[in-house]
């Protein structure tokens, strides 16, 4: 096999999605268990917290499959959360007022399913709130890169001038 071959853009956006989704699913029961550690009687499930047990009235099972796959798909929008930045602008913004819309709502139903939050608007916002900050730091922070990137390639190029010796952007 080729030593430089180096799988394409999309099989590597798949692989982070899959990667992304079998640890979030891996991880999210182990949070249930850690929560439940304290409170759940033994004999009673860990997997599932027994309040949103008694506010749905499924059983365990069916409640363990929507947490699984919650996290599946949560941790599948974290991995293909790697948009390029190409294309033009509106491009990228549809691009990432879906991914957004899309984690955030697979966000909010894990706090729910993982037994997070206790009805109140207050709390939802709040995980919400922090969801969203730590959101667009990490878009911010990868905008930036991205631009920095682009700019050195432009500069070795010769498509760009040189930077000049304290300029940030």
């Amino acid at each position: 096999m080729n030593a430089s071959y180096e799988p394409s853009l999309l099989r590597r956006q798949m692989l982070w999605g899959l990667v992304g989704g079998l640890l979030a699913m891996t991880a999210v029961p182990l949070v249930v268990i850690w929560l439940n550690s304290l409170s759940v009687m033994p004999g009673d499930s860990m997997l599932v917290r027994a309040s949103v047990l008694e506010a749905t009235g499924w059983p365990w099972q069916v409640l363990l499959g929507v947490e699984l796959g919650l996290g599946f798909g949560f941790g599948v929008t974290v991995g293909l959360a790697v948009p390029p930045m190409e294309g033009s602008g509106q491009a990228v913004a549809v691009r990432t007022v879906l991914h957004f819309l899309v984690s955030s709502g697979l966000f909010a139903g894990l706090c729910w399913v993982c037994g997070l939050v206790r009805g109140s608007w207050q709390t939802w916002l709040t995980l919400l709130g922090m969801y969203w900050f730590a959101y667009a730091v990490v878009w911010l922070m990868r905008y930036l890169h991205w631009r920095w990137e682009l700019r050195r390639i432009r500069e070795r190029l010769g498509l760009a001038r040189p930077e000049t010796p304290g300029r940030i952007w």
